[in-house]
């Protein structure tokens, strides 16, 4: 796919490595000053957490940095059209799930994600799909009692309960 956006492919693999990295240590910092925020010692295991999360950031930048591999300079999307088209169809499904419910987006996604991103066999990914939904069902609605979002299949699920 030569029209592919270029600014995407321009990103190395080095570079996506070294941003992410960075993204962790800022989380991690956040997460450390919204935990402290928490009164007594109920913030300390959040506190704790995001000091392993920096650290582990750290660890992700110096590894880098040292390190030389070979595809270091490699873009870091091969195909940047299919994965964009995978995050819309993520975003999608994000919007989907708050006015059509769970069941109809999520089969959308199970069965549009790998087809965006180059996988063919549909009938493994609809066979898949289907089933992962009723073993969700199964589980939650069925034998957990619990609620899953409203949804325009609520009928339906009503006869299992």
């Amino acid at each position: 796919m030569e029209g592919d956006t270029v600014a995407l492919k321009s990103i190395s693999r080095r570079h996506a490595e070294l941003g992410f990295a960075a993204a962790v240590v800022a989380a991690a910092g956040f997460f450390f000053q919204q935990a402290a925020e928490h009164p007594g010692l109920s913030g300390s295991y959040p506190q704790t957490l995001s000091i392993l999360l920096g650290i582990f950031g750290l660890l992700m930048i110096g590894r880098t940095l040292m390190g030389r591999r070979a595809d270091d300079n490699e873009p870091i999307f091969e195909r940047p059209g299919r994965v964009s088209l995978g995050a819309l169809v993520v975003v999608f499904y994000i919007a989907a799930v708050s006015y059509v419910g769970y069941l109809i987006p999520s089969f959308i996604l199970g069965v549009a994600l790998p087809y965006a991103l180059g996988y063919r066999d549909l009938q493994v990914a609809v066979l898949t799909t289907l089933a992962t939904l009723v073993f969700i069902v199964l589980v939650f609605v069925v034998a957990l009692q619990r609620p899953i979002p409203p949804d325009l299949l609520d009928s339906f699920l009503a006869v299992l309960r």
